[in-house]
């Protein structure tokens, strides 16, 4: 099932920028920054209006460009589909389609192997946080930072480590899911959930993932990974 689009949306308070799940109908939200926490009012389309406009752009660009002619010996240019489970599809060239007024659509993410493919270096956060995942708990919370990088969440198991290792929820899997932290140009952070293993459910808000899916996440979100829940919040 491939992922929803997103859209970005800049903060007129601060200039963060800030990735908004495009909804099934056209509707309009409140929320606040994540950053300066100033509420900001968005009307978002629908994704079959994104779509639709997507592709007209990306059509009236094709008829209004002719193709350039290719260098000799060159090889000609490609644009990569990748989508969850499935092996990348070479496409045929077209122009990269155009965002929605107002917005801009965020790169699909690149093919890149499965975390679980092949060890990872320790986890060593660095002084500076992008921001934190929350376990919460019944008690108290416990909070994980995260810094540029890979990190995978799993249950406590010696022979199939985790970098963020929980030792007391039975039902989720070993090596379950990953999380990549990645800074953009202007300094802000991206967040990306792949689910590596769903022997035990994985869930983000109210909506079960399957291996092998991946989605950017937002400030807010909450991963279910068996009966232990684990929220995104900004960095300290």
């Amino acid at each position: 099932m491939a992922n929803p689009p997103t859209l970005k949306y800049t903060c007129k308070a601060c200039g963060t920028p800030i990735r908004i799940k495009v909804p099934q109908q056209p509707r309009t939200i409140t929320f606040p920054c994540p950053h300066c926490q100033t509420a900001a009012t968005v009307k978002l389309p629908g994704i079959e209006q994104v779509r639709a406009q997507m592709a007209a752009r990306a059509a009236s660009q094709a008829q209004s460009t002719p193709p350039a002619a290719p260098a000799v010996n060159s090889p000609r240019p490609t644009y990569v589909v990748n989508t969850p489970g499935n092996t990348p599809a070479a496409a045929s060239p077209t122009p990269p389609p155009q965002p929605a007024p107002g917005f801009s659509p965020a790169p699909p993410p690149a093919p890149r192997a499965f975390a679980g493919s092949a060890p990872t270096q320790p986890w060593k956060p660095v002084a500076v946080h992008c921001a934190r995942l929350v376990k919460i708990g019944k008690l108290m919370n416990k909070d994980y930072p995260l810094s540029e990088g890979t990190v995978v969440i799993g249950r406590q198991d010696a022979n199939v480590p985790s970098d963020i290792s929980i030792k007391d929820d039975p039902y989720i899997s070993r090596r379950s899911v990953s999380i990549e932290t990645m800074r953009e140009p202007s300094g802000n952070c991206a967040f990306r959930l792949r689910v590596l293993k769903t022997t035990n459910p994985v869930k983000l808000n109210d909506m079960s993932l399957v291996a092998g899916s991946d989605t950017f996440l937002n400030f807010g979100d909450i991963i279910t990974l068996g009966h232990t829940k684990f929220r995104l919040e900004p960095g300290k």
